[in-house]
């Protein structure tokens, strides 16, 4: 059980004669947790209807409610259940300390900007009815003040607070906290309010709040501010880089890198951002299809996370030609030389690829060229998943290397066991369907497509069919 468990167990325990040095332990501990390590909403949410619901005296029950303080704003259904044990308790004027006391509760939440003011506005019937009693009228009037609305102002209101005002008018302070309202009412509805009523400053006119209870929201409400303040940057980092080894200079997939080249002197004062300087992958995409950021110094890095193949895809034609021709190379250098790269590094490099192509919905045509020569030589187990990914999207403008790559995996589908059979007619399957979009959209080679078609294994045949219907009715 943790410490704040046990603190409610104890609360909801607590019987007349309770023992008091017990009492105050809990509630010191109960503070500790609140200033320093956050209560939990879950925890709060206990605790709040348990207090509200104790009958033990008033400075006990006063000095656990100043402790009850989340470490997120307070939403809907604390303040539904708030108002309903107002609505209960207020009737009763024996419970008008307690009520009291739970608004300024609510207003310190509300100045700390600890709940929801959507939720609190709920309330304003209820503490607007409050004014009209004397003991109350002084904790609720700045939760009155602050959620009123010019819709809110009524004659039948100026009529009710002028009648308050004048009962009180031997009362300095009520007197004053009335006429501040009327000041606020005649603002927002000058012909609702009579003309000689003045404008009063608000900053003496509002009860001062429990300090303790107003500490520990504005302590709360820091520790969110700071939470929101530090900003979760979008990361531009491949994990397998890091494992790499210090002699590789240019990984496969390097991580999210700008050169700055000649002196910070005379660049422009309005500098260019770059992908490092966003923390949502909505505003940079936003941005980048506004304005020109700085271009990564290498193109490749834009695969290490999805933001950046989506980046990829909307580059212009020169970064598009110049991403082509660096990925021609490092394929080649990467699977038909030997290289320093491991296993791992040459799959994740693939698996981008596919997830790239898939961004894009067609092929890349250095990456149709690419299989066409390496499943020629392919052991037909290394990177089979990767492999079929890849072929799912082949490239339209590429009919050679198509039916390269068709009668390879042909003679691959027939020496395969079933589980694999299996994987790879669902990727034909694919790569017919998006090869038959792709050439509804451009026209391209429709005749050479169909033959590539016919040379595929039986049980594929009826797929076949379909896919020659399709091209025929187009053609």
């Amino acid at each position: 059980m943790t410490d704040v468990e046990d603190i409610i167990h104890y609360i909801k325990s607590l019987r007349k004669g309770f023992d008091k040095d017990l009492f105050q332990s809990k509630i010191d501990e109960l503070a500790y947790i609140v200033e320093n390590e956050g209560l939990e909403y879950n925890d709060f949410q206990t605790l709040f209807k348990v207090w509200l619901n104790l009958s033990i005296p008033i400075t006990k029950w006063t000095s656990l409610g100043a402790c009850l303080v989340p470490n997120e704003k307070i939403g809907k259904l604390t303040i539904d259940y708030a108002l309903r044990w107002l609505l209960a308790k207020h009737d009763n004027q024996s419970n008008f300390s307690n009520i009291s006391f739970l608004l300024d509760w609510l207003t310190a939440a509300m100045d700390s900007n600890s709940v929801e003011l959507d939720a609190l506005n709920i309330g304003y019937e209820v503490f607007y009815s409050t004014l009209t009693y004397e003991a109350l009228a002084p904790h609720s009037i700045k939760l009155v003040y602050n959620l009123t609305k010019p819709s809110d102002v009524t004659r039948r209101r100026v009529v009710e607070l002028l009648d308050c005002a004048k009962k009180r008018e031997a009362k300095k302070n009520l007197y004053r906290q009335i006429q501040v309202l009327l000041g606020l009412f005649k603002s927002y509805r000058p012909e609702c309010v009579p003309e000689d009523i003045p404008s009063i400053s608000i900053h003496t006119s509002f009860r001062k709040i429990n300090a303790n209870l107003l500490n520990r929201f504005t302590i709360s409400q820091s520790k969110r501010n700071l939470l929101c303040n530090t900003k979760q940057y979008l990361l531009w980092t491949n994990p397998i880089n890091c494992d790499s080894g210090r002699n590789k200079k240019d990984p496969l997939i390097p991580n999210m890198e700008f050169l700055k080249l000649g002196s910070m002197q005379y660049t422009e004062q309005v500098t260019q951002k770059t992908y490092l300087d966003f923390s949502s992958p909505v505003s940079l995409l936003k941005h980048s299809v506004s304005r020109s950021s700085i271009r990564p110094a290498r193109l490749r890095a834009l695969l290490c996370n999805d933001t950046g193949t989506t980046l990829l895809a909307l580059a212009s034609d020169n970064e598009q030609a110049f991403f082509s021709h660096d990925l021609h190379h490092i394929l080649n250098h990467c699977f038909f030389d030997k290289s320093p790269y491991s296993y791992e590094e040459k799959r994740y490099l693939l698996h981008r690829l596919a997830i790239f192509q898939r961004t894009i919905l067609q092929g890349i045509p250095v990456v149709t060229r690419f299989l066409a020569q390496f499943i020629v030589f392919w052991n037909e187990t290394d990177f089979f998943g990767e492999i079929m990914d890849l072929v799912e999207w082949l490239s339209a403008d590429c009919y050679e290397y198509i039916e390269s790559i068709m009668t390879s995996l042909t003679k691959i589908y027939c020496r395969a066991n079933s589980m694999d059979q299996c994987v790879i007619l669902r990727s034909l399957s694919a790569m017919y369907a998006n090869l038959n979009s792709a050439l509804l959209i451009t026209s391209q080679h429709p005749i050479d497509i169909l033959s590539i078609l016919h040379r595929i294994p039986i049980e594929f045949e009826v797929y076949t069919r379909m896919s020659c219907i399709a091209i025929a009715v187009f053609l």
